[in-house]
């Protein structure tokens, strides 16, 4: 069988996926290593049976709604490439409105970000590749992801970006930082989208938080006043749903300029709030 003919067989097999024809495309690429345009110039070349078997192994998997994300062990987020494993949540581009408006408050080449559930480490290596002489700092309770995300970090060459274990801000010692970005658990466990999709094969920590999803947002909320600088800023990514609560939850716990942007979907996914500058009061 020759790359072409596989390619069509492969369209026709995964018909109920959104994307047939780039998902058997990714597969060819990752058994075949070779890139797409040498596929496309060579779409007659013949496949050798054991690259076959693979392609099929995989194919097969996939029509089953495995991400191909985990098949290849691989995906890009913010044009930077990096490993992924079952063990870890996929990196989603919505994820990167997170990134852009952190970026626009980096204002000066030494401050410092705290990345909460780095997980791959894709928001805290994005942030460390576009400001080279900030530092980051980002943190997972699940020691696996510590290590994937420092595996990360050494293949794209990054030096200013650290990962180490801890529950939130369990073993940070009262460290400050300039700004907070987190995208945490926040789906409800009854929330039908776990059944559906890639969702099904995620890891359930990284997805599913208590009280009806705000559980780790809230927690978050509360308590990143005591690690961020004067006027720092913490932005969270949330549930299209979620909007309003998580703004009303910011105010509450004196966050000023509440404000939540939409994903590339048009929905409401990352509110941001600037900590309220402490007052200092004289006594004559």
């Amino acid at each position: 069988m020759d790359i072409n003919i596989w390619l069509q067989v492969a369209q026709l097999t995964l018909v109920y996926s959104n994307a047939s024809k780039r998902d058997a495309e990714i597969l060819l690429e990752f058994v075949m290593e070779k890139p797409k345009s040498w596929l496309k110039a060579f779409d007659d070349a013949p496949i050798r049976s054991k690259e076959l078997k693979k392609l099929n192994f995989f194919l097969n998997k996939r029509v089953q709604g495995y991400p191909i994300q985990y098949l290849i062990e691989e995906w890009e987020f913010w044009s930077l490439s990096l490993r992924i494993t079952p063990r870890t949540f996929i990196p989603r581009a919505d994820t990167e409105t997170v990134v852009s408006q952190a970026l626009l408050h980096i204002t000066n080449d030494s401050m410092r970000i705290l990345d909460l559930g780095s997980g791959s480490g894709a928001i805290a290596l994005a942030i460390a590749w576009e400001r080279s002489n900030c530092y980051i700092l980002g943190v997972d309770y699940n020691q696996s992801c510590v290590l994937l995300a420092q595996y990360n970090a050494w293949k794209l060459g990054i030096k200013n970006a650290t990962f180490i274990y801890s529950n939130w801000f369990s073993t940070l010692s009262r460290k400050r930082f300039h700004i907070i970005v987190s995208n945490p658990p926040y789906i409800d466990r009854t929330d039908m989208h776990l059944k559906c999709g890639d969702l099904r094969f995620e890891p359930t920590k990284s997805l599913i938080a208590k009280n009806k999803g705000m559980g780790d947002l809230k927690k978050i909320i509360s308590q990143s006043s005591n690690y961020l600088e004067e006027e720092g800023w913490l932005l969270v990514e949330h549930g299209y749903q979620q909007g309003e609560q998580v703004r009303k939850f910011m105010i509450k716990n004196n966050f000023k300029h509440v404000h939540t942007y939409w994903d590339f979907s048009k929905n409401e996914r990352v509110t941001e709030g600037q900590k309220l500058k402490s007052r200092n009061f004289s006594h004559n």
